[in-house]
């Protein structure tokens, strides 16, 4: 597990193998002859890497001591016992960036071991076993930045196969050495093991500072954290049969070590990709031949215009087994994020590979679960997956999907262009009620100059929104000092151009300074999204295009709500705008059914089973081409009436009579659509 946390999977996986072998050797006989051969084989590989006569004999008595250790181990305790220490020695590693991580995982396995062994009166510690060194197996690193070693030249293949060997032995040693002494001089010895190898491989010109950082590494210290991961050196291994992980979920903008992931060499590397993308690659270069990957991530992957390199490369160099979408089901209690489970072969696929794959409704009991999986699993041919989005569907919804996009071309082809709100990292000051508004222009008219009617996300409803009298203060970015004269301090220049939206702006700001209002953000003078100063908003090259006629819609929503404003308000970042021509038969099409069918299978759902209708996925839905035909002709009718007759109010029966009042041209509309696409 490379992202193992405090070893739940391990665990899992631990017992999952322990059961197994149960059933395949109940008496554990081929299981301990197995143990016993891996000794034979150190021992072999022992006589031939390693030169000093003195030396290679020690440490073949020290094996050969240890398959006496076995024997006993076998002998005198549980069956479960002797499985989970000899599979926790060969079989279980793991990797996690914080070195707790590591500690807590260690404790779950020492805890495993523990409640397979029974008390023994008149034994020594009641016959209760030491528990076994397992620093060699589990490693606090930074396993998405590798530190290449098999790939650098043929030359370093024999320096390399010595040091397998001997880490190896040492580990072996290391794993059940109980004398303190002993644990001592076997940590020195593997320490100058390291620094000999790291010797070697700078005297044949490998990097410098990798090969430091391969003498320094100190798997024995609590707190130590290595800057690399690499297997061979850290685990005496050069790939796994399985890697299973639910990687960290940091957004991109936290990642601190970014450039570092694109020095890496990664194929899915994308400056705007979360970090648990980076795990995939890392798994599928981390396993051998026909090795199984499984995760469970966030969905955001399968559709979301960062994955896309990652879904090419599972694609192209995976077989898929099973690839079960979460959507909206909160698989974590404590974790809002939308996950999936994918389960994939480090093979190539053949071109009539089939997978399995299932949606998991939001709302289905957890207690359901199971069933529901085995009921509704249906397979796919995985050459059908289209790398600009992954949906998961049976082949009578992929043709109509298919129809659908023969039908027209995407809007992104289009004469539109979409842009979010306005983002203007402090709401609670930049955003004011009608009475702050005229109370700021009637001590200051010219204010209305920078003062603009706004509408949020949530005010806008299917063809028609809701004003909530709020108001937008805009000064851009780069406006004072484009108009600043010489000389003069730029904060008195803006108290000087607008004194009453400042005084406000000050006001505010200093109230969030002193935490008199509670803000989420850093407040008004310290955020992120602001221009040159303060009472400044963030770049933004298209304010022109909110006083042009356009199509308005929120950023999430439970189904297609898209309206149209001619009435040049501008919008909050909870909302898309969209300008260009043919808005009319375009907003037909949005509002229609046939684009909520469409969209739910490009577009994650959330928890609350809502969608995101952000730029990325709206640009994909294809339209066809607008001609002025009695078809679209009458679509932009029934638009415009429905336009007339849908009021902007704040009165909820009043609206609800309305929207009923329409429900026929809605229809009307949705059978026309139908007729455009060929349906």
């Amino acid at each position: 597990d490379p992202a193992c946390g405090s070893g739940a999977f391990l665990m899992g996986l631990l017992l999952k193998i322990v059961y197994i072998l149960h059933k395949l050797d109940p008496h554990n006989t081929k299981w301990k002859q197995q143990q016993i051969d891996n000794i034979n084989k150190l021992i072999a590989d022992m006589r031939q890497s390693v030169t000093d006569p003195k030396v290679r004999e020690d440490n073949i008595q020290k094996l050969k001591d240890s398959i006496q250790d076995i024997e006993q181990t076998f002998d005198e305790f549980d069956f479960d016992y002797s499985r989970k220490l000899f599979l926790i020695e060969h079989c279980i590693y793991g990797i996690d960036i914080q070195p707790i991580a590591i500690q807590i995982t260690k404790l779950r396995l020492f805890i495993s071991l523990l409640v397979d062994q029974y008390p023994k009166q008149g034994e020594p510690n009641l016959g209760i076993r030491a528990l076994p060194n397992l620093e060699t197996n589990l490693v606090a690193a930074n396993s998405l930045i590798p530190l290449e070693l098999e790939n650098q030249m043929d030359i370093f293949n024999t320096i390399i196969e010595n040091y397998i060997s001997k880490i190896k032995a040492f580990h072996k040693e290391y794993f059940s050495t109980r004398n303190r002494k002993d644990k001592l001089d076997l940590k020195a010895r593997e320490q100058k093991l390291r620094i000999e190898f790291s010797e070697e491989l700078k005297k044949l010109a490998f990097p410098i500072q990798e090969a430091e950082d391969i003498a320094n590494w100190d798997p024995y210290s609590v707190n130590s954290i290595a800057p690399f991961f690499n297997p061979t050196i850290m685990f005496g291994l050069t790939n796994f049969n399985i890697v299973i992980a639910n990687p960290p979920y940091v957004r991109q903008e936290n990642i601190a070590y970014k450039d570092l992931l694109d020095k890496s060499g990664y194929q899915i590397f994308n400056s705007t990709s979360d970090l648990y993308t980076y795990f995939y690659e890392l798994a599928y270069k981390l396993l051998s031949e026909n090795g199984i990957a499984t995760f469970i991530t966030s969905n955001k992957w399968l559709r979301s215009k960062y994955g896309t390199k990652l879904r090419q490369f599972l694609k192209q160099n995976t077989k898929l087994q099973i690839v079960i979408d979460f959507g909206g089901y909160q698989v974590f209690k404590s974790s809002t994020v939308d996950t999936n489970i994918i389960l994939f072969l480090k093979a190539k696929p053949e071109p009539q590979h089939l997978f399995n794959f299932v949606n998991i409704p939001a709302d289905l009991k957890p207690e359901n679960l199971s069933q529901f999986l085995y009921n509704n699993m249906q397979t796919l041919q995985q050459k059908t997956l289209e790398v600009n989005c992954w949906t998961l569907a049976d082949n009578s919804i992929l043709n109509l999907k298919t129809k659908i996009e023969k039908a027209g071309k995407p809007l992104k082809d289009w004469d539109v262009n979409i842009y979010y709100g306005i983002k203007t990292g402090c709401n609670e000051a930049f955003i004011i009620d009608t009475p702050t508004k005229e109370a700021i222009c009637k001590a200051d008219p010219k204010s209305i100059e920078i003062i603009k009617p706004v509408l949020r996300g949530r005010d806008i409803h299917k063809y028609y929104y809701e004003w909530a009298g709020l108001w937008l203060i805009i000064i851009p970015s780069g406006w004072t000092n484009l108009n600043i004269p010489d000389n003069i301090d730029a904060e008195q220049f803006i108290k000087l151009c607008y004194p009453a939206v400042y005084n406000y702006l000050k006001t505010k700001g200093d109230a969030i300074e002193n935490k008199i209002i509670k803000v989420k953000g850093k407040g008004l003078y310290d955020r992120d999204d602001q221009g040159d100063y303060w009472w400044e908003l963030r770049d933004c090259s298209y304010y022109n295009e909110f006083n042009k006629n356009k199509i308005i819609w929120a950023d999430i929503n439970l189904i297609a709500k898209f309206s149209y404003d001619n009435k040049q308000y501008y919008m909050e970042a909870t909302s898309f705008v969209m300008t260009g021509a043919n808005l009319i038969y375009i907003l037909a099409i949005l509002n229609s059914k046939l684009f909520d069918f469409y969209f739910n299978l490009i577009s994650p759902t959330l928890s609350n089973k809502a969608k995101r209708f952000k730029k990325v996925y709206i640009e994909q839905f294809p339209i066809p081409i607008y001609q002025k035909t009695d078809t679209t002709l009458e679509l932009e009718k029934l638009v415009k009436d429905i336009l007339k007759i849908m009021p902007s109010t704040n009165n909820y029966q009043t609206q609800k009579k309305v929207t009923s009042d329409i429900s026929d041209y809605l229809n009307r509309i949705d059978s026309l659509v139908y007729k455009l696409y060929g349906l």
